[in-house]
């Protein structure tokens, strides 16, 4: 069952992506251009690859920061801007990001709680 949970979600965002792909009408040349193409695309998209990472990774924030960090090199590349420079540095940022929201255990985190009775004695 627990399988089931995690599983649903792609099921149904990944329904959702191939029925923007299917059924939503391509943008036409700029000029004419309709937003509400490209925003459905990369928002199922964006949910869908952040479910499906999540199975992987099993921490929901860094599934969400990767499938941010593609969706940003996704969209540079449909705009047109997406070079080496900004591919590595896009890459960077996301693994900078990724990092810092790591599982550590640092100066501030304290794994044992005292007991009352030590901080009574200590009075």
């Amino acid at each position: 069952m627990p399988y089931f949970k995690k599983f649903l979600p792609v099921l149904i965002f990944g329904g959702i992506f191939a029925w923007v792909i299917f059924q939503v009408e391509p943008p036409k040349p700029v000029a004419e251009g309709n937003i509400l193409s490209p925003i459905l695309f990369f928002l199922s998209l964006f949910f869908f690859l952040t479910f499906f990472l999540n199975l992987f990774f099993q921490l929901f924030l860094r599934s969400l920061i990767l499938s941010s960090g593609i969706i940003i090199l996704l969209i540079l590349q449909a705009l047109n801007f997406l070079n080496p420079g900004s591919f590595i540095l896009v890459v960077i940022l996301t693994i900078v990001i990724l990092k810092s929201f790591s599982k550590r255990k640092g100066f501030f985190y304290q794994t044992r709680i005292p007991k009352l009775s030590k901080l009574a004695k200590q009075k």
